[in-house]
Order: structure tokens, then C-alpha cells, then sequence
């Protein structure tokens, strides 16, 4: 990722993060931008987030990042949601499913959320054709 891309990514950020405090992040970004582009964007994400997830500073993700051997994999925290997990992941579910009776109900909140929001977004795209139209 290009230095002028990083410097164009947090400029758009205007309210910093707080410490202490819970964020919940989207599918996408404001003005409806993508916010991972690329499958270097996921790798650096889920980097940042074992990283940074500290009270210390560590200084840049990229110091002595040359020539990596670490393989560049789609990860997911789903199954520490439905109580699959082991223990090795980088979220804590339990804020998000202590609100319901169990990881069993957060999933099935999750799916028929997730179908909403594709259903959502196919309506989004089609009236974002008869807009341009």
C-alpha cells in the first residue's frame, strides 16, 4: 500500500479513537467507500487490530516487515460469536452476545441480520441504477 494511500485513509478519520472505549466496525465506509479494497488491506487490518490492541505504543506495523513469510489468509471471528472458538482469536465477544440468550440466539439474530442487509443492499444497487439512469 502506497504511502499517499495510508495519508489519504487517515485524514478521512475526523472524531479520533478514544481509549476505553467500544467501536463497532461496518461493512463499509462513509459515502458508502469500500473500506477493504484488497486482501492487503484484510492482512493489515487483522495486524493492526493483534498489534495495536495495547495500551503501549509498538511504533509501525511495517518496521522490519521485509521479506515476511506470513502467509496472507482471510480471517474471521465468527465462530468466536457461536461459541466456536479457541481462545486464540482477536475479539471478545461476550459484550455483543451477553445482550442475547446465548451464542445459539446471536446466531441466528446474525443470519437474519445478514439476509436484511443483503437484501438491503441489492435495493440500495438498484436504486442507485435508476438514480444514474
Amino acid at each position: 500500500m502506497s504511502i499517499q494511500r495510508l495519508k489519504r485513509k487517515s485524514e478521512n478519520r475526523k472524531v479520533p479513537f478514544v481509549v476505553g472505549e467500544f467501536y463497532h466496525l461496518y461493512n463499509r465506509g462513509f459515502e458508502k467507500r469500500d473500506i477493504v479494497l484488497d486482501q492487503d488491506d484484510v492482512s493489515r487490518f487483522i495486524q493492526s487490530m493483534n498489534e495495536f490492541n495495547s495500551v503501549k505504543t509498538i511504533g509501525s506495523i511495517y518496521e522490519h516487515s521485509f521479506g515476511s513469510s506470513t502467509p496472507k489468509l482471510s480471517k474471521s471471528s465468527w465462530n468466536e460469536y457461536i461459541g466456536r472458538g479457541n481462545g486464540k482469536g482477536i475479539c471478545n465477544p461476550d459484550i455483543t452476545v451477553s445482550q442475547f440468550n446465548g451464542s445459539d440466539e446471536y446466531k441466528r439474530f446474525a443470519l437474519s441480520s445478514f439476509e436484511l442487509i443483503l437484501e438491503q443492499k441489492g435495493r440500495d444497487k438498484e436504486m442507485e441504477k435508476i438514480l444514474i439512469e
